[in-house]
């Protein structure tokens, strides 16, 4: 099962307007992802894999 990204992040709006959840994070993504995601609720944390 796929889902888009929109999709996740209506359903994690959901689960943290129903106080499931707390925080919004992305890890591994792009400045057009981020501001997507700003739009449906702010993201709490980012992670950013670096090469070792």
């Amino acid at each position: 099962m796929t889902l888009s990204r929109a999709s996740c992040r209506s359903t994690v709006k959901e689960l943290i307007d129903a106080g499931k959840a707390k925080y919004f994070g992305l890890s591994e993504t792009g400045p057009q992802t981020i501001r997507g995601a700003q739009v449906v609720r702010p993201v709490s944390v980012l992670q950013a894999g670096t090469p070792v």
